[in-house]
């Protein structure tokens, strides 16, 4: 009897044992935790499209000139300065990181100088130029490094105390700026643009003047770009 009831829970034992066993296997564990949502990236900013806007700064502009009256004859260089505004519309496309455009300006100017010429009080000054220039450059998301180049245009006056004269040449201009993003349609720029017009002769004060004009340009400005 003392037999069969060891046998009994013997048996009891290596069931328990072996049905624990197997409850463990069939247990899959903690439940795996749930894959994170992927990272939200910002859009990448394509310079494409559009824009117009304004700008300010100052210019150094150098007269170039030589001077004939009857035997005398003389050769001078004359720097003036002033402030700059205007006005810009352009396009830009851009391909991966190169963006290539056209743009044309508008400019008010208050560079002036004044110099001595035979006797006479001359005073030159820059009312308006202009220029119509291609861009090219590098987009760094919503930085743009570029180059560009192109036509100009300026207007001077010349006065002396008894009589004034309007002088306009064309010439070339060329430079480089950076432009950032500041909101999706709004931009804001630095620029740096060299301008030289041809040589022009004006009769001034009795005297036969040849000059030229260099201006050195540095602005900021601002551009808005619709349907953004």
């Amino acid at each position: 009897m003392r037999i069969i009831i060891r046998a009994v829970l013997a048996s009891a034992a290596l069931c328990a044992i072996f049905g624990q066993a197997g409850n463990a296997a069939d247990d899959p564990g903690p439940a795996n935790p749930p894959p994170l949502p992927p990272p939200v990236l910002a859009p990448i900013y394509s310079w494409t499209g559009i824009y117009m806007g304004i700008n300010a700064g100052y210019g150094t502009a150098r007269l170039i000139e030589s001077a004939s009256s009857g035997a005398d004859s003389l050769s001078a260089s004359e720097s003036g300065s002033g402030l700059i505004a205007g006005g810009q519309i352009g396009a830009n496309y851009q391909s991966g990181v190169f963006v290539v455009g056209f743009e044309v300006d508008e400019q008010w100017s208050n560079q002036r100088s004044t110099y001595n010429l035979f006797g006479t009080t001359v005073t030159d000054k820059v009312v308006a130029f202009g220029t119509a220039r291609v861009r090219g450059g590098i987009a760094m998301d919503r930085v743009l490094l570029y180059l560009t180049g192109g036509g100009a245009y300026a207007v001077r006056n010349v006065a002396i105390p008894t009589a004034s004269v309007s002088v306009q040449r064309i010439g070339f201009v060329g430079g480089a700026g950076v432009e950032g993003l500041i909101t999706p349609n709004v931009t804001l720029r630095a620029e740096y643009l060299y301008m030289q017009t041809l040589d022009d002769t004006s009769a001034i004060s009795g005297a036969q003047v040849t000059s030229h004009l260099s201006d050195n340009i540095f602005r900021v400005g601002i551009n808005f770009k619709p349907g953004r």
